[in-house]
């Protein structure tokens, strides 16, 4: 694991977008989401998304998603085709939360389009592939082990054999420090492992994220660090408010973000429902991002 964890320990380049705060950024994304999903009103969509990467200089994957989206629902198979060639030639920065929004289908989007459409979304295909860094093989297969470690024990729980319960428990909260150090360097070290490193990978790290909320004190450390990790675009906004909701759920306190960790609640009223909204706008979630989300590996 030591050899594998300094084949990536050193700082990597992270460009111009670690100076743009990612809360403000989807912030102001937000009501492109609002303009083309509440109200269908796609040229608003388009003018708040070109205001928003003029004042940031760029707009991410997800983002030229919605723009393909919208062409697509206004009949322009071309420009769509041609956005979604833009959105995987650059990185995601939520895409959690983008797959999580039903009125967006890649596969809808993709629907009907010509050969040479194709052929505009396969050279985006090919640029997606471009993205990964030095780094990013060395640092899937740490977090590949991290988890493997992880699910050893648990799945002993799963089997028909007779097993000692209290031993198999020990070994869990064994393999949870070792995870938790471990993971803790990886994010002072690099940052957190999100789509800027682990384009099209992120899942890779949700069992590690979601057991270490489990444990206070790493929350209570790190719950600071991954805000600024937020902000600083490296920590999707779903990840962090996951995080914050299982941790909660955990202690018995409501979930401020209603990312339906379990135990989830699911009734939520309206008055919940907009606070819900005004708290993830907080911390970079869109209102478009459905409550409850359903994260379906914690169901």
């Amino acid at each position: 694991m030591k050899n594998a964890l300094f084949l990536f320990c050193f700082l990597i380049g992270f460009d111009a977008s670690a100076q743009i705060n990612h809360i403000d950024y989807k912030a102001d994304c937000d009501p492109a989401y609002r303009f083309a999903l509440d109200s269908l009103n796609y040229p608003k969509c388009f003018k708040q998304l070109s205001k928003v990467k003029k004042k940031y200089g760029k707009l991410y994957c997800e983002e030229y998603i919605l723009m393909a989206h919208c062409y697509k629902q206004m009949g322009k198979d071309t420009k769509s085709a041609k956005f979604l060639r833009k959105a995987w030639s650059n990185y995601s920065f939520d895409f959690v939360c983008l797959n999580q929004i039903t009125q967006i289908n890649l596969a809808k989007i993709n629907e009907g389009f010509s050969k040479k459409q194709q052929k505009l979304v396969q050279q985006g295909y090919g640029n997606f592939a471009n993205l990964k860094r030095s780094n990013t093989d060395s640092l899937m297969a740490v977090l590949q082990t991290m988890t493997d470690r992880d699910q050893v024990p648990r799945m002993k729980f799963y089997t028909d054999s007779i097993i000692d319960t209290l031993a198999v428990n020990r070994e869990i909260i064994q393999i949870d420090s070792l995870n938790l150090v471990e993971f803790r360097n990886i994010i002072y070290t690099l940052g957190y492992p999100g789509e800027w490193i682990l384009p099209g990978n992120v899942s890779m790290v949700f069992v590690l994220l979601v057991h270490s909320s489990y444990n206070q004190a790493f929350f209570d450390e790190m719950k600071p660090v991954f805000l600024k990790e937020v902000i600083a675009g490296r920590m999707p906004p779903s990840h962090y408010a996951l995080w914050l909701d299982r941790h909660y759920s955990m202690v018995w306190l409501p979930q401020p973000y209603g990312m339906l960790a379990v135990p989830g609640k699911t009734d939520f009223s309206e008055k919940q429902i907009r606070e819900i909204i005004a708290n993830r706008l907080q911390i970079g979630l869109i209102k478009n991002c459905p409550i409850p989300t359903k994260l379906l590996m914690f169901e």
